[in-house]
């Protein structure tokens, strides 16, 4: 049976925002949005104030008896507050496709693919993720 999956989701009043590896300091502002980490260094950045949209399209396909195609899209779409507050900021787009294939009932093996453009809301970047593995379910 074909699966379709649909999602929308806000993200309100602040966001984890990647890493800081710096030392010093226990706060910096990017154009009047405070960020702030827990810790000097390698603390997790947290910047407030950034809001955006998000949407997620999935799809799962059976193929023959044991195999099965999926495929999702995902964009992140920041409000126009949190766009013009970071440069560089832009929509983030991402395209997972993958198969799975089922060895018994509760083991199965997957290969995926996973490529985003603007990710962390940033214009003009683009990154690329291989995964495979074994999955058994207790």
């Amino acid at each position: 049976m074909v699966q379709l999956a649909l999602a929308v989701g806000q993200t309100r009043g602040g966001a984890i925002n990647g890493q800081n590896f710096t030392s010093g300091g226990n706060a910096a502002a990017i154009d009047g949005i405070g960020m702030t980490w827990g810790g000097s260094s390698g603390g997790v950045l947290f910047a407030e104030g950034v809001d955006y949209t998000s949407y997620i399209v999935g799809l799962t396909v059976p193929v023959g008896q044991s195999a099965s195609f999926f495929g999702s899209w995902s964009m992140a779409q920041p409000n126009a507050t949190t766009a013009s507050a970071i440069a560089g900021a832009g929509n983030q787009n991402t395209y997972h496709p993958g198969d799975q294939y089922k060895f018994t009932q509760r083991t199965n093996m997957y290969v995926a693919a996973s490529y985003a453009t603007g990710p962390g809301l940033v214009s003009g970047v683009s990154s690329t993720l291989y995964v495979t593995g074994i999955r058994h379910q207790f």
